[in-house]
């Protein structure tokens, strides 16, 4: 018989298993693999680089890799071998910061801020790969907001050439090629002294991709210091370009009209501050039409003169009228000098490519008399006349193309000034898609013939490929005559087909990340031409089998640290 005080057996319990040491639960799973991302995030992020600048006065700390032996990098900003790459903070002697964002393969990408010396935000926006884009807004050093622009990522005009693309990379100064350019409606205003040398310099050629730039395109506002609107309306192509409405500091509108390509034209209207009254004003070419007609007057006397000086000096003013001008500018053309028509004609031409180089979509501003006029100098006997006349004409007059084609073509070839020659083979291009493959091969016998007299920068091939916006594309159209041209019989021909795939298989560069830290970068072939690729490694060229196995050593992937 057992008391209350009776022992209670105690159950005999098994000992623990050596294998479930090894067992975790699922919280404990979950932290240790959190904790090894963080871990390998850690390892893996780049290095954090800190220099000293401007004397000491400024600090510059960046996260950066070193740049591997075979990789590209379109225009790079540091002359050092590294290559930025992440966050990007500058400060000044007192740890007040400047400017911070990130980059991406050696460009500004992403989020941007600029600060006054006060500390209070400058400006701020978006920067893709290089070149501004989105809604950049700026504020004063009272904090107080001064704009918002648009921008946006354009190709660079085939008849300008893009001359900042051609100049030396080496011994170019840090900072200043480093930070974005932020533009703004009017002057940088009160922007700190630092910012304001750091975000000089040419408008929207900084970084990006050769070929491309950023322009202010669309919406576009100001403000006053006691917040009131000050103006707004649209950008187009980096002018104001549509109606614009202006204020005063009580909001009443004391201008407003229409812009076309960045001059006030029709009518607009005016507060006149006497009778207090909105007045109606007629521009033209951003001057009131009695101003117009005086000065147009004035230049028409001064093209009559007879004395070479006072022409030349016309002929500038009235093609800084755009093309108001050109009516007038023709007139010279009839019985002028030799080297007066060939001044005149040269202006012609420039203010005719002004629509194109805006992307209107106007067919030609040139008048009906004013290429009867210039048509007449297709058989001058001065052969700068002569081909120029030929240029316009051909561009200008889509439907006496095919005519004039040959005779075009005849004239590039004899022409002795290269860059002249390069220039009309692009505006070919770019006007008259019908004649692409015959430009595509007189292009690749015009490179041969530049390389071999004298080696411009207009004969590089990858330099030309830039020029005629070969880029990743969905025009089929290049893509039939590319793997047309790999199966020309002219060696000429198909050297340029590869350098051209070349080309975009640096476009179609990618990068993944290794687990020691190194990068394996690939230039990938579009698959379009991945057999044409292959066929060229046995070609009989030379030239054009070693592009061809560069082009698959680079598709294989190279490591960089």
């Amino acid at each position: 018989m057992h008391g209350p005080e009776s022992a209670v057996p105690l159950k005999r319990t098994r000992p623990r298993r050596w294998w479930r040491i090894f067992q975790f639960s699922l919280r404990t799973l979950l932290i240790l693999t959190t904790l090894a991302a963080v871990g390998c995030w850690w390892y893996l992020q780049p290095k954090v680089f800190v220099e000293e600048l401007a004397g000491g006065s400024l600090k510059l700390r960046r996260q950066v890799r070193e740049r591997g032996q075979n990789e590209f990098v379109i225009r790079s900003t540091t002359p050092d071998g590294l290559v930025n790459i992440g966050t990007w903070q500058l400060r000044d002697e007192r740890g007040d910061g400047l400017a911070s964002g990130r980059y991406a393969s050696d460009q500004p990408h992403g989020f941007w801020k600029f600060y006054h010396p006060n500390g209070r935000k400058a400006a701020e926006g978006q920067m893709f790969h290089g070149l501004r884009v989105g809604v950049w807004k700026t504020w004063d050093e009272e904090g107080r907001r001064e704009s918002e622009v648009t921008y946006a990522i354009m190709r660079q005009p085939a008849a300008v050439p893009a001359l900042p693309l051609f100049q030396p990379l080496k011994n170019r100064p840090l900072v200043g090629n480093t930070i974005p350019v932020v533009g703004m409606i009017g002057t940088l205003g009160t922007m700190p002294p630092v910012a304001a040398m750091l975000l000089g310099g040419l408008p929207g050629t900084m970084g990006g991709a050769p070929g491309l730039v950023s322009l202010r395109h669309g919406p576009a506002k100001a403000w006053h210091a006691s917040g009131q609107l000050k103006e707004t309306g649209d950008y187009r192509y980096d002018r104001r370009d549509g109606p614009w409405k202006f204020f005063d500091e009580q909001g009443r509108v004391v201008k407003e009209g229409e812009y076309r390509r960045g001059l006030r034209e029709g009518t607009w209207k005016v507060f006149d501050p006497v009778s207090r009254e909105m007045d109606t004003v007629d521009f033209i070419g951003d001057r009131p039409r009695a101003e117009h007609e005086q000065l147009i007057a004035q230049l028409q006397a001064e093209l009559a003169s007879g004395q070479i000086e006072r022409q030349v000096a016309a002929m500038d003013r009235l093609e800084q009228l755009g093309t108001h001008g050109l009516p007038h500018l023709t007139i010279a053309l009839a019985d002028s000098q030799g080297e007066i028509k060939l001044l005149a004609l040269r202006r012609i031409d420039r203010l005719s490519m002004i629509p194109r180089m805006a992307g209107d979509s106007t067919p030609s501003v040139v008048d009906l008399e004013a290429i009867g006029r210039i048509e007449r100098l297709i058989d001058s006997d001065d052969e700068r006349i002569a081909r120029l006349a030929l240029l316009i004409v051909y561009r200008e007059t889509a439907d006496r193309r095919d005519a004039l084609f040959p005779r075009l073509i005849e004239s590039i070839r004899q022409s002795p000034d290269g860059e002249w020659a390069f220039q009309a083979l692009a505006m070919v291009w770019t006007t008259d898609v019908a004649h692409r493959p015959a430009v595509f091969n007189e292009l690749a016998e015009a490179i041969d013939r530049w390389s071999r007299d004298d080696y411009s920068w207009y004969a590089h091939p990858w330099l030309l490929t830039d020029w005629f916006f070969v880029k990743p594309s969905k025009s089929s159209d290049i893509d039939e005559l590319l793997c047309s041209a790999m199966k020309s019989e002219r060696a000429s021909v198909r050297r340029l087909a590869i350098q051209w795939i070349a080309r975009l298989a640096v476009w179609n560069q990618e990068v993944t990340k290794q687990a020691d830290g190194t990068q394996l970068i690939y230039f990938p072939v579009p698959e379009q031409f991945r057999e044409a690729v292959q066929a060229a490694r046995s070609d009989a060229d030379d030239r054009v089998r070693k592009i061809a196995d560069r082009i698959e050593g680079a598709a294989a992937g190279k490591k960089a640290k």
